[in-house]
């Protein structure tokens, strides 16, 4: 910006170029390349994001260009401290006319465009947010009823007839890693496989510590549990299908089903992906706020979901945005950029699991921009066309103008050297009329000229005839008093004539 100064300054000055066309100069040849090399090469911004911002930055600086000249003009005019360029005034109003509209168009269609797809991403969030939720909640169901099936027919039946069934639910459901029956002391009493990897028995294991049990007990309803540690096999994380077992009333123990997360995350990866947002990152949370399963590399299960520091700001439908908090030198699109838009939903029933699906503006805002850059491109070469025809349209508007300034540059001597003066014509009505006004003033002009020259050769003959006259009678006068000199001898010492010529005396009378 600096440079934008001194280059105007020094092409307005030194070259006489027009202000605004000085400083669309210098955005075309310095400023746009200086703005690419600091946004992409000092600051390292996306390629879109520095084009994007050089573009703008160019249509910035020649729109404040014009306005401040405007400004300068119209307090020339307002306070009379200067004269102004009827080529210039003529120049600024016709490109002003031009670049207002279509900044006004690329303004209104740039709001739009970021409108409709920030509301393109909210529809398509939700859509894919309930959708995944929904069939979630379905998988998930059905896994919980065939084990509620299961509690049905265990109460009241032998331990050996339900390890007979255990044994046939986990052959049968491939998603169930171990599928055991517990009675009302949380003791198991059939359990599949009934061997461990450890070649240690299953059957009489205590569970009576594991938290969901007394959830059970006061519930009495078929429920999910949250990420817990496996006490059998690996020490990995599992989720626990469990329904109760109910007698006449009472609680007499429950069954439990263990699914493994990577069941649940191959389920999750089905379920929520979509071609309308490709980058969406799907998060299952249980009610203790831990992580389930997720898409996103940054968060694993088990692990309390916390969000990095930022602002989360409600929206319409259920949605949120974060946005990173604003740091030093952060322009607004690139905290735009590292935005996410957040959608949660209820999965399964009576287990406080949520769905949360955040989809990262960056792809959106990448195709924007490209977007964007091309309006831009199509604005750009707007301008210096219109640059172009008003510096075209002004100078001819005015060359009338400037002629008859020309022609009657010195007029007075044209006219009394008799000098053709070329008056040239004029499109516009009004200039015509001023042409046409100095031709007959012109006329006019020479007219008196030749009638003071017709008055002055008159006076010149009448002052030589005069001159003629003068210089006849000088000449007798001069004769006389030559003659006078010759004729007289003596005077007296009165000045009495004494003695003098006969011929004096005629010519005396």
């Amino acid at each position: 910006l600096t440079a934008e100064a001194v280059a105007v300054a020094a092409l307005t000055r030194l070259r006489r170029v027009e202000f605004v066309n000085a400083d669309a100069i210098y955005w075309c040849v310095l400023g746009m390349p200086l703005v690419f090399l600091f946004y992409f090469g000092v600051m390292h911004l996306p390629l879109s994001n520095a084009t994007l911002t050089m573009l703008k930055q160019a249509l910035n600086g020649i729109t404040n260009a014009l306005v401040a000249r405007l400004l300068c003009v119209g307090a020339s005019i307002v306070w009379r401290r200067g004269r102004v360029s009827l080529r210039e005034l003529t120049f600024n109003v016709l490109f002003l006319f031009v670049l207002l509209p279509s900044l006004g168009l690329i303004a209104a269609q740039s709001r739009r465009s970021r409108a409709e797809l920030d509301l393109r991403i909210r529809e398509a969030l939700v859509d894919a947010g309930d959708g995944a939720a929904a069939r979630l909640t379905a998988f998930l169901t059905s896994h919980v009823e065939r084990v509620s099936a299961l509690a049905a027919a265990a109460s009241g039946a032998s331990a050996a007839a339900m390890q007979i069934e255990v044994e046939e639910l986990n052959s049968i459901e491939r998603d169930f890693q171990r599928v055991g029956v517990h009675d009302k002391n949380a003791i198991v009493v059939a359990f599949s496989p009934r061997i461990d990897a450890n070649g240690v028995s299953n059957l009489g294991r205590d569970m009576s510590d594991r938290p969901y049990v007394a959830r059970l007990r006061q519930t009495r309803e078929p429920m999910l549990s949250d990420v817990i540690i496996s006490r059998i096999g690996a020490p990995d994380p599992i989720i626990g299908v469990l329904a109760p077992v109910v007698t006449n009333g009472r609680f007499d123990g429950y069954v439990s089903a263990t699914m493994r997360l990577a069941t649940i995350t191959e389920e999750l990866m089905r379920d929520v992906t979509s071609p309308t947002l490709p980058d969406a990152r799907a998060t299952l949370v249980d009610g203790n706020g831990r992580v389930v399963v997720s898409r996103d590399p940054r968060y694993a299960s088990m692990q309390p979901f916390t969000r990095p520091p930022g602002d989360l700001t409600a929206l319409d439908g259920g949605l949120a945005q974060w946005l990173p908090p604003l740091k030093r030198r952060m322009s607004t699109s690139e905290r735009w950029r590292e935005a996410v838009y957040v959608h949660e939903s209820a999965v399964g029933a009576n287990s406080g699991w949520r769905l949360i699906l955040d989809v990262p503006v960056q792809p959106f805002q990448l195709a924007l921009y490209e977007s964007f850059i091309w309006v831009l491109v199509q604005l750009g070469a707007v301008v210096l066309l219109a640059l172009a025809l008003a510096t075209l349209v002004s100078r001819r508007f005015v060359s009338s103008l400037e002629h008859l300034q020309g022609a009657t540059a010195g007029i007075p001597g044209r006219l009394s050297e008799h000098e053709a003066i070329g008056w040239g014509r004029s499109a516009v009505v009004e200039f015509q009329a001023l042409i046409d006004n100095s031709r007959a003033t012109a006329a006019a002009l020479a007219a008196k000229f030749d009638e003071v020259r017709r008055l002055n050769a008159h006076l010149e003959s009448d002052v030589a005839a005069r001159t003629r006259e003068l210089s006849v009678e000088s000449e007798r006068l001069q004769t006389i008093l030559q003659t006078a000199s010759d004729g007289i001898h003596i005077l007296d010492e009165h000045g009495r004539l004494v003695q003098c010529s006969d011929a004096f005396l005629r010519m005396l009378g």
